[in-house]
């Protein structure tokens, strides 16, 4: 009978055990990407669902703390530790929370997978198969190399990458997923209000468009922008767009989605009292590229004054200069929806091949469209930038002196085309931003009153 009843409560342990095994993985999982599915996707449900897990664990282990199970105790202080960070991570969205929640929470998830992992080694009956010990040293290294790891420099990348920024309703308000079109889920946009919005007083918005090579990516990845925007005291409005397909959808076709958002943000704008009476149009990579051929080529279109353009370490030359014939095979083709393969395969000379490919691509090129009446751009290029070449500055910066175009130029040193440096370059960039901003939409201001 007593050994019935000591069997029975070594199962019972090592059933509890797995049931904390998984948790502990849950844990460590959810908490090692809170920091980046904030900052990239601008959402905190798994902020939230930490939350959930880590009351759950403390229930458990509150429940199982006279069930001789040790260092329950210890597992519940960490957790009320935990759920303190989580919730303080939940007001203030700042950094350095979601930073501590994410190496805590591995952290313990990790403790707490290592120690179920040994108890069920040390429970097992000897009767009883157990798992061979590798296959337990894989679990542990799975969770020392992962979780641990993720946590912390997944959190760090995103701040010195300057795609965490924080916005709780102190800073404004966010309006998200608004339908602008037909294309549902690519047809939406959102809007960030500063907190003191005074619709009385003459307003301004920045239109900002995200990156992805054209296809693929989402407005999410460039709200820190929309939110930073909105902290100086302007609107922002991010936007998805429809993904460039080959013979399908083509760059005009995405020019025209951008003439549907600034409608809606007219619309928006003539329902809730905005009050906006000029714009700016901004963008990062391939969303960088869209905002200069907007604004170069279509700026009668929109319904507010364009003030300026900016466009981060985006596309604007394209021709052999600058990328790989494959490459620029693959803009041109794609990007205005003329098959590329006839004329190709009838050529033997690569310099033919070149020219004509530049040919197709100009009517793509932001380059192409520069003269005198474009809107003041600046832009920026990041030193080692292996996708997008830095080298086209050279071109813009004698193409705008050329049309007497005024221009302001930055340059991330020593950084990727992710600009993932330190948040110092990416503070100087925005600093430069904001008076570029200001500076703009005050000249529009002045002229218009005169």
């Amino acid at each position: 009978m007593e050994n019935e009843k000591t069997y029975q409560e070594t199962n019972n342990h090592r059933f509890f055990s797995i049931v904390l095994l998984v948790f502990g993985a849950a844990l460590g999982f959810v908490t090692a990407f809170v920091g980046v599915t904030y900052a990239l996707n601008d959402t905190t449900v798994f902020l939230y669902v930490s939350i959930a897990y880590t009351v759950m664990g403390m229930i458990f282990s509150f429940l199982r703390k006279n069930k001789q199970i040790k260092y329950t105790r210890y597992f519940f202080i960490a957790l009320a530790i935990l759920l303190v960070i989580e919730i303080a991570t939940a007001i203030t969205l700042h950094i350095a929370l979601f930073l501590t929640l994410g190496a805590l929470g591995a952290a313990i998830g990790l403790a707490v997978s290592l120690y179920c992992v040994i108890n069920l080694f040390h429970t097992t009956p000897k009767n009883h198969k157990t798992m061979p010990r590798f296959v337990t040293q894989i679990i542990v290294s799975i969770l020392i190399f992962t979780f641990l790891p993720i946590a912390i420099l997944g959190n760090i990348l995103i701040y010195n990458g300057g795609y965490h920024e924080s916005f709780t309703a102190w800073d404004g308000t966010a309006i998200r997923d608004v339908s602008y079109g037909p294309k549902h889920i690519r047809n939406t946009m959102s809007f960030y209000l500063p907190k003191d919005l005074d619709p009385n007083a003459d307003n301004e918005a920045i239109l900002i468009i995200h990156g992805g090579s054209w296809t693929k990516g989402s407005k999410e990845q460039i709200s820190n922008e929309g939110k930073r925007v909105a902290k100086a005291g302007y609107i922002g409005a991010t936007m998805n767009y429809s993904f460039v397909e080959p013979f399908k959808v083509t760059m005009e076709d995405v020019l025209d989605d951008i003439d549907l958002a600034l409608l809606k943000l007219k619309e928006e704008n003539d329902k809730r009292g905005w009050n906006i009476k000029r714009i700016g149009v901004s963008g990062f990579s391939a969303g960088g590229h869209l905002a200069l051929m907007y604004t170069y080529k279509r700026a009668e279109n929109s319904p507010y004054k364009i003030c300026f353009t900016i466009a981060k370490n985006s596309p604007a030359v394209f021709t052999r200069d600058h990328w790989k014939p494959k490459t620029l095979r693959r803009i041109a083709e794609g990007g205005t929806g003329i098959d590329v393969n006839e004329k190709l395969d009838k050529m033997i000379d690569e310099d033919e091949k070149l020219t004509y490919l530049e040919d197709v691509a100009k009517d793509i090129s932001p380059h192409t469209y520069i003269n005198s009446n474009i809107p003041p751009t600046l832009f920026s290029y990041a030193e080692n930038d292996k996708l997008v070449a830095p080298t086209q500055s050279e071109d813009l910066i004698r193409l705008f002196e050329e049309k007497n175009v005024e221009y302001q130029y930055y340059v991330y040193e020593d950084s990727s085309h992710l600009s993932f440096s330190g948040r110092r370059q990416h503070n100087g960039f925005y600093d430069l931003y904001f008076k570029w901003v200001k500076k703009h939409f005050d000249r529009v201001r002045l002229e218009n009153a005169a």
